[in-house]
């Protein structure tokens, strides 16, 4: 139960951020993929996906902090 209900909370977070955030962050912790696959995946350096990577758990993180999930 506490791990559907965290699963919830993570997967209503994740689609509240933009698409480009979003879908680093999936394919990184989800999928498990390299830093070089996103790149590759997505067409952009491997600079850009680290710092997507970066900006979109710190987003994360802030909406379940805000929503009261996290301290």
């Amino acid at each position: 139960l506490i791990e559907n209900e965290t699963g919830e909370h993570i997967q209503n977070a994740l689609a509240t951020l933009k698409l480009d955030h979003r879908i680093v962050l999936i394919l990184k912790h989800f999928l498990d993929l390299s830093y070089k696959e996103i790149g590759g995946i997505l067409e952009i350096p491997v600079k850009r996906v680290k710092s997507r990577l970066f900006t979109g758990r710190q987003l994360l993180k802030d909406i379940l902090i805000k929503q009261g999930f996290i301290r």
